[in-house]
């Protein structure tokens, strides 16, 4: 029939196609529509929008139910063979209700209003449905974008400054151990996960005592909320590599805490997650834990990322990990301005229970919390270079090279010896360790 605009249009306008054999419902729906914000389009029989549709992108389609030759659920059921991501509302009376919940209950149609309808109820529903088109839009533009940062990963070094091309050198090595085959991956699997989290503690930028931290916490809450041993395991590794996917993201995103990143960097930070998950897909004995990484910023209400699950269709162990990362995060100074205590960052925790975290969850942290020594709030172990190894130092974690051979147990004492031994390991394979270090013990007398 016709091509109206309702308000000011753009290029990136919404299509909202009304369809009904009556023009003077058609014209009351152009006056309401007016001004809305999206482009309207209207048709007056299911032959006529099936046209349209054919002609140009639609985001919405909304139908009387009783139309002659083709009606609304007829209509609306095509068009949901035909264009299953646009949006499907129907208006029908009372007295075409049962048929309109049958077509309903078969899954063609996403909503339906009742005829006279109201006008606040009725833009409210077209707001809805165009807001769910444009949430599921931006969902597939971020999958695209995230098969093509995968597919980019060979021209990596090309694209970013020096470090980024560093890091990609070691995102290299770390997807050759990750395509052995599975039984090479379960007899190497200690050793595998040791250069995971080196690759992390390696990484100036990042703390692989935060991590450790976060870890030690997400167990205890594990086997707190009954899980097994290897499910407290499992949450703990998950805990332990969560922010593996930083390592994909430019150095500017991790140079600032994230309570100072502006919304489009917050947006490119929280993409860390499925990084770390696409990063680990070839390790299939992982995969539980790469869930786990993957969902930790969803939110226990449902507004959180990438899927929006709610509840308890967020894993466990991503609930566990959200509330230890974050408790941590409130101590250390990464969420707030300020560094909390124990009890604040618990206190904040507690100012988002139900809606960010699970409240169950909150009550068993709560009860660790207060029986917590003050002296955890320690972080003074961070990972040292060799240039800074001094006799008589401590290895506090057995250090690997990139092929997963044992260089150094954990424990080892370090003499001048090693120390120089460990320093021409690296000028000669040209990598950089960073050791977890127990500092020397001062002299007697």
């Amino acid at each position: 029939m016709s091509d109206t605009s309702a308000g000011s249009q753009s290029a990136a306008a919404m299509t909202v196609l009304c369809v009904d054999d009556e023009p003077n419902i058609l014209k009351s729906l152009q006056r309401l529509l007016a001004g809305q914000g999206f482009q309207l389009l209207l048709a007056t029989s299911g032959a006529e929008a099936l046209q349209l549709l054919a002609s140009r992108p639609v985001d919405l389609v909304m139908s009387d139910m009783k139309m002659p030759q083709m009606s609304g659920a007829e209509l609306l059921t095509e068009v949901a063979r035909l264009y299953p991501a646009t949006y499907r509302i129907i208006l029908s009376g009372y007295a075409d209700m049962a048929s309109t919940l049958a077509a309903v209950n078969q899954g063609q149609i996403q909503r339906y209003l009742q005829k006279p309808w109201h006008q606040q109820d009725l833009l409210t529903a077209l707001r809805d449905g165009l807001d769910k088109v444009a949430l599921q839009q931006q969902n597939t533009e971020l999958q695209q974008q995230l098969q093509l940062r995968n597919q980019q990963l060979e021209q990596f070094n090309q694209q970013l400054e020096q470090r980024v091309e560093e890091r990609t050198g070691l995102l290299r090595q770390l997807i050759r151990q990750l395509q052995y085959s599975q039984q090479q991956l379960q007899q190497d699997q200690h050793s595998t996960l040791k250069i995971l989290y080196n690759m992390i503690s390696s990484q100036p930028l990042l703390d692989g005592a935060y991590a450790q931290n976060v870890s030690k916490l997400a167990g205890s809450l594990a086997q707190r909320s009954g899980l097994a041993k290897d499910g407290c395991e499992q949450v703990a590794l998950a805990a332990l590599l969560a922010e593996l996917g930083l390592l994909t993201l430019p150095a500017e995103l991790l140079q600032k805490p994230f309570y100072q990143l502006d919304l489009h960097q917050r947006q490119r930070y929280l993409q860390h997650p499925q990084q770390a998950q696409l990063l680990m897909a070839p390790a299939t004995h992982l995969h539980a834990v790469a869930d786990m990484i993957a969902h930790q910023y969803e939110r226990f209400n449902g507004t959180g990322s990438p899927d929006q699950l709610i509840g308890e269709q967020i894993p466990l162990g991503a609930r566990i990990l959200a509330l230890a990362r974050d408790f941590w995060g409130s101590m250390l100074g990464r969420l707030h301005k300020d560094k909390l205590s124990k009890l604040k960052a618990l206190q904040q925790i507690k100012l988002h229970l139900g809606s960010f975290y699970d409240p169950q969850l909150v009550q068993l942290l709560e009860q660790l919390v207060l029986t917590m020594d003050d002296a955890v709030t320690d972080h003074a172990v961070h990972p040292l270079t060799t240039a800074k190894l001094e006799p008589g130092m401590q290895l506090l974690q057995a250090l690997y090279n990139d092929k997963a051979m044992l260089l150094l147990p954990e424990g080892h004492i370090f003499s001048l010896s090693s120390i120089m031994r460990i320093r021409q390991l690296e000028q000669k394979t040209n990598q950089h360790f960073a050791l977890l270090i127990k500092p020397a013990a001062p002299a007697a007398g």
